[in-house]
């Protein structure tokens, strides 16, 4: 079996496990100075971060960005879990902050914001149609307040699944609530046992499991 020792130019003698303990405190003691910087120093020191960062993006080679991606996606797929709850932390933590800047950046440039949120609506139709539906029911209040996570999630897949369909056969399909949210003698909900994934021409005119398309038409949920 053969070592292979790393040596650094400022620590040329080095070992794996004096290196180790010297980031270990110097992770320490940056810590330590982030915590009594004053909020002057913490933008200033930031920005000078962002400038740095930039500059090297300038600076480096196309193989070099994609090496830097596909670290980056290795690593939040290593970590996803952890980095979820911290961006959810973070974002419960600097909600108003978050949002100013956002507001900011998109009075700023409203046209790239336009362009970012044409671009995504076009490569996420699915998404989109499953928050459309979904508003669409909390504004009937029809959504129960006992759907959990998980489901939205699979009521998301379906509307992912119709556009599936959609290019894979050339048909549009949608999402069709089985039990309309406002019918005449019955009103469904806005859950996963309620929608179904339907041609166009079938969503149309199917309003309610109880009027089907035609006789034998199979109601596909997925």
């Amino acid at each position: 079996m053969i070592m292979i020792r790393i040596i650094y130019k400022k620590y040329p003698n080095e070992t794996p496990e004096h290196r180790e303990e010297r980031l270990a405190k110097e992770r320490v003691q940056q810590r330590e100075r982030r915590r009594r910087e004053t909020p002057e120093h913490r933008e200033e020191r930031l920005a000078k971060e962002s400038r740095q960062e930039r500059e090297r993006r300038q600076r480096e080679t196309p193989e070099q960005r994609a090496k830097r991606l596909e670290w980056y996606r290795a690593r939040r797929e290593k970590n996803k879990e952890s980095i979820k709850e911290y961006e959810r932390a973070y974002y419960v933590k600097n909600r108003e902050k978050k949002l100013e800047r956002q507001t900011k950046w998109r009075n700023e440039n409203r046209e790239k914001a336009r362009e970012r949120h044409r671009l995504y609506c076009k490569n996420n139709k699915g998404k989109r149609n499953a928050l459309n539906a979904k508003r669409k029911a909390a504004k009937l209040e029809r959504t129960p307040a006992w759907v959990s996570e998980e489901e939205l999630k699979a009521i998301e897949n379906l509307f992912i699944e119709a556009q599936r369909r959609t290019r894979a056969t050339g048909v549009t399909h949608h999402v069709h609530h089985i039990y309309e949210l406002q019918g005449k003698t019955v009103s469904g909900l806005h859950v996963f046992e309620n929608l179904v994934v339907m041609p166009e021409k079938a969503h149309q005119a199917c309003h309610s499991r109880r009027r089907k398309v035609k006789s034998g038409y199979n109601y596909t949920i997925v």
